[in-house]
């Protein structure tokens, strides 16, 4: 039985290491973006190694359009698209946490 349950909030932290090293960002081998996913990775070890009691759980946004929109068109109406390298990176997060 899990003494602790954690929930990390994997986009919000992917996002912070893209745009933390957007003028010099970590690439991997094939020239792909990976601050966001190192960033991310990094901190999730982290959390994990000091809480071997708890439960860790990943989450983040869904990539579609979710009920929060239907109830109010306007929700992040504001915000800028989404760079393509940092799509990349949510895409190859939401492949990897899993495995994890």
């Amino acid at each position: 039985m899990y003494k602790k349950l954690i929930l990390f909030d994997t986009l919000g932290i992917l996002y912070r290491g893209h745009y933390a090293l957007i003028r010099r960002p970590l690439r991997g081998k094939d020239g792909t973006v990976t601050s966001g996913i190192s960033h991310l990775l990094g901190e999730l070890e982290k959390v994990m190694s000091d809480n071997p009691e708890a439960l860790v759980v990943a989450a983040g946004d869904y990539p579609e359009a979710t009920f929060r929109s239907k109830i109010y068109p306007a929700y992040k109406a504001n915000r800028d698209e989404t760079p393509r390298d940092l799509r990349i990176e949510t895409e190859l997060a939401r492949e990897i946490l899993p495995l994890m």
